[in-house]
């Protein structure tokens, strides 16, 4: 979860999830192993059969009821299987979160070529949201991570990242940082180019970067907190030093964002999309660009997190549920995953 808080805990959510959140009715996840004769082939064979595939695909495949084989190392503190989540049909599940045996809990997600880079910080406690925190390299065909760097001490609840280029940005509230991708991952550590704060109802808890600007916004509970989802032109972020916080006249667009947002990005054909989520539901957003208006809602994994474009049609992104420190929640989703836009199917309102 994409904190918008301080380590005081003045702003945005509580450190831990609420217990009293209504109940989601859950589209049934696909288990069909393709066409096969179940009297010939033994389940030995189909088990093979699959092996094979997944080394030619990187694709979540059902061996038996409940049970699906996701790349990468499957967490060892837990024997549950992947939760039922809506619009599943829609979704292609593609490896395990990494690190998840050491506690850490993904928060953003971006791509970089075909390897996936995840924010996460490390807590195995529900009641402890804050932890040391790294960006990972992650082949998502095998789930392997291939490289990671630290985070600076105080970026303890990361929110999120968005890549330009060599460049990384990433965000915790009342921070903006702007890394050298490549020399990072070789160094480590984050190897800084850039930082600037951040006025507190700006966040941010999530970011992307589109057309020369970042987006980002702040997480809240409550819509009498007024969240909005600003665009800031990178030439007004970084400059001189000493520059004041960042606050809402530096932005060169604003709009109205959904409670509980996690994530946000632009898919390729330049629509705006925002992910939402707490412990029992999870949403996804398609929002106005000029006034915020709601156009679509689709019912997403509890947990969902950040967001990254992968293509016309489709998004990217990853699920905190299921990690560690949210292993009591009803739901066990801790994947990174790809979204099909033109698959889902909108919320009946």
């Amino acid at each position: 979860m994409s904190a918008c808080f301080g380590r005081d805990n003045t702003a945005g959510r509580s450190s831990r999830r609420e217990e009293a959140e209504p109940e989601v009715n859950v589209a049934a996840q696909p288990r069909h192993l393709g066409c096969y004769d179940a009297a010939r082939i033994s389940t030995a064979s189909i088990r093979l059969c699959l092996a094979f595939l997944l080394g030619c695909a990187s694709v979540a495949v059902a061996t038996t009821p409940g049970e699906l084989v996701v790349a990468g190392p499957r967490p060892s503190y837990t024997d549950k299987t992947l939760s039922a989540v809506p619009n599943a049909a829609a979704l292609r599940v593609r490896c395990w979160s990494p690190r998840l045996d050491d506690g850490f809990v993904p928060q953003g997600i971006a791509l970089d070529g075909d390897r996936a880079l995840v924010v996460a910080y490390r807590s195995a406690d529900e009641k402890n949201a804050f932890g040391p925190s790294r960006v990972f390299a992650v082949d998502p065909s095998t789930g392997a991570v291939s490289a990671s760097f630290a985070l600076p001490e105080e970026f303890a609840h990361p929110g999120g990242l968005a890549r330009d280029g060599a460049t990384l940005y990433v965000v915790n509230f009342g921070t903006l940082l702007r890394v050298d991708l490549a020399r990072s991952l070789a160094s480590g550590r984050a190897v800084i180019t850039g930082r600037r704060a951040v006025a507190k109802p700006m966040g941010p808890s999530f970011v992307t970067f589109h057309e020369d600007a970042l987006w980002f916004g702040c997480f809240v509970r409550e819509a009498a907190a007024a969240p909005r989802l600003y665009r800031v032109p990178i030439e007004r972020i970084f400059g001189a030093r000493n520059l004041p916080p960042l606050d809402p006249r530096d932005a060169t667009h604003s709009l109205p964002l959904p409670v509980l947002a996690q994530g946000v990005a632009f898919d390729g054909r330049g629509r705006l999309w925002v992910s939402a989520s707490l412990q029992k539901e999870g949403w996804l957003y398609q929002l106005a660009l000029d006034d915020g208006r709601v156009l679509a809602r689709h019912a997403m994994p509890a947990g969902i997190e950040g967001l990254v474009q992968a293509g016309a049609d489709r998004l990217w992104s990853i699920g905190e549920c299921g990690t560690r420190r949210w292993l009591s929640s009803p739901t066990f989703f801790p994947v990174i995953f790809e979204i099909d836009l033109a698959a889902l199917k909108p919320e009946r309102r």
